[in-house]
């Protein structure tokens, strides 16, 4: 399941809609912040591109039913607020 959600997300769009000006952001294929000790693409090859025919695949080898999944989000930093609440 969270592999096929790594394909499905497009790290730009959230990047977007957070930041906004893609002067203040730069994309990366890493589970860590770029620049910093940890970031590293390896084994990030065509993750965080949405890939929507992979995420797909995955979903349905992993045996997923179909039950709503919980998106979480992060409260304590503001920039970050507007990424994950659902909007009807």
């Amino acid at each position: 399941m969270r592999q096929a959600l790594l394909y499905a997300f497009n790290q730009e769009d959230f990047l977007k809609a957070s930041i906004g000006n893609p002067e203040f952001y730069k994309t990366c294929q890493s589970y860590f912040p770029c620049g910093t000790p940890y970031s590293s693409e390896k084994g990030m090859e065509g993750l965080l591109k949405s890939d929507f025919k992979k995420a797909q695949e995955l979903l349905k080898e992993s045996g997923y039913d179909g039950t709503p999944i919980v998106l979480m989000h992060s409260t304590d930093l503001q920039v970050l607020t507007n990424l994950a609440p659902a909007r009807h």
